[in-house]
């Protein structure tokens, strides 16, 4: 896809999608630029600070809802941030071969996390257990 139409996309989407996930409070910049095979898309943060990057690879993306699906998904890495400050303060303290061992698994949990919510999201799960079967059936 042409860089010009994936930069549309993201700037007519990314601010819905980021206030959507209540991520306001992020400075969030957009990147255009090559990346290795089998990324489309991928995010660097400075979680304590809530500065993020979100790169697109414009020659890996096929269509809008690629594009859309990528957006969505390098965001909710960003809700996940958390984690990530907790886990880079652990890793400091771990002998170098259990860091990386660490950083692997804790990388590999947040792209299964990652996964679930965008499940979770794809369905449109009306999940509000303390509601009465009814209500939970009418959009909120």
């Amino acid at each position: 896809m042409k860089t010009s139409k994936v930069r549309e996309i993201v700037n007519e989407h990314i601010k819905p999608i980021r206030n959507a996930l209540h991520l306001n409070d992020w400075d969030i910049d957009t990147e255009y630029t090559a990346l290795d095979p089998g990324t489309p898309a991928r995010v660097h943060m400075a979680a304590r600070y809530r500065l993020a990057t979100i790169q697109f690879d414009p020659a890996q993306i096929v269509d809008r809802e690629q594009v859309l699906r990528c957006l969505r998904h390098e965001l909710l890495h960003l809700v996940l941030a958390p984690f990530d400050l907790y886990t880079c303060a652990v890793s400091e303290m771990l002998p170098k071969h259990f860091s990386r061992v660490d950083k692997q698994l804790f990388m590999d949990a947040v792209e299964l996390v990652v996964g679930n919510l965008e499940r979770v999201l794809d369905w449109g799960i009306p999940f509000r257990p303390w509601e009465s079967q009814e209500d939970a059936t009418r959009p909120a």
